[in-house]
């Protein structure tokens, strides 16, 4: 009945984005433009229908590790800085983009290319765009296998920090580009700390909030056990460390300045800096697992 091909069709198929909108995509999708998630794309075994990514691609070790000729695909920028001309002239089916500039998404949507918009708070919203990513690339199968690999590393950290009480929980402080750009309690981040069996301190003061510039006194205030570090931060946990102004606080009292390794918020490898986060907070809970093996054997999967 015409009725049954609203949702489906031999041609199309209609999907619902992470901000909640229903998007029409092809069927078989074959030209994707991927502003996000191209090392779970790589994980799906669906390089071979990006026709463009990221310009962050090829800044990201682990792409540019495992996919050599990651350079061969073309940027037309970001989700933040968008060359619209060059999205049109690769004619792709899809469009995937961070949910950010919607002046940006409107262009791309008035050329008729489907937009896929993503808009990430939980570890649940990560596994959801995995989900999504499957059914867009017909690889549903792959994705669940995705799935099922996340789940059983955060479900043996969850297991493990289990037996630690509330009020002995590890402080944990991540700072974004600058010293005192810091983590409020509205995020992947956020998620982050909490299934590690940790506490985020400036998650209480700074409920719906993701990134937020906070005057020293306050981190002094907050004084946190561990200070984590953002990747791409141009400062490093030395300069921290070597700074007597932030040796009053305990993280740096201790030697617990870390910056985070090359962990994605948004894919499969988002299990990794929960386990990393859990070991570096409760070694002892952890002594029993070579890590390193473990995180070596999930990259090859």
């Amino acid at each position: 009945p015409q009725q049954a091909f609203s949702a489906y069709s031999i041609e199309w198929r209609e999907v619902v984005d992470l901000r909640g909108k229903e998007v029409k995509v092809p069927l078989h999708v074959k030209r994707s433009v991927d502003l996000i998630s191209y090392t779970t794309d790589l994980a799906l075994g669906i390089m071979d229908r990006l026709v463009s990514m990221s310009k962050y691609a090829y800044r990201n070790p682990l792409m540019t590790k495992a996919y050599p000729n990651i350079t061969s695909i073309p940027s037309p920028g970001s989700s933040f800085s968008l060359n619209v001309e060059e999205v049109a002239a690769l004619k792709p089916d899809v469009v995937f983009m961070w949910n950010y500039k919607p002046d940006l998404i409107a262009e791309v949507e008035k050329l008729g290319i489907p937009v896929i918009c993503i808009n990430l708070k939980s570890y649940n919203d990560i596994k959801a765009l995995i989900t999504l990513l499957g059914e867009v690339y017909g690889v549903e199968d792959r994705a669940e296998q995705l799935l099922s690999g996340m789940d059983s590393i955060i479900a043996m950290v969850r297991e493990r920090v289990l037996s630690v009480p509330e009020n002995e929980r590890v402080k944990i402080l991540y700072l974004w580009s600058k010293p005192t750009k810091v983590q409020g309690g509205w995020g992947t981040m956020e998620d982050t700390i909490e299934l590690a069996g940790c506490m985020n301190p400036a998650a209480e003061e700074l409920a719906n909030k993701s990134y937020v510039n906070v005057d020293f006194e306050q981190i002094v205030k907050w004084n946190p056990d561990i200070i984590v570090i953002w990747w791409y931060a141009k400062y490093t946990p030395e300069s921290l460390l070597n700074d007597s102004k932030w040796q009053v606080i305990k993280a740096v009292k201790e030697g617990k300045v870390f910056r985070k390794p090359y962990y994605e918020h948004w894919g499969p490898d988002y299990a990794l800096f929960v386990l990393w986060l859990a070991k570096k907070s409760y070694p002892s809970l952890f002594s029993g697992i070579n890590v390193t093996k473990l995180m070596d054997e999930y990259y090859m999967k």
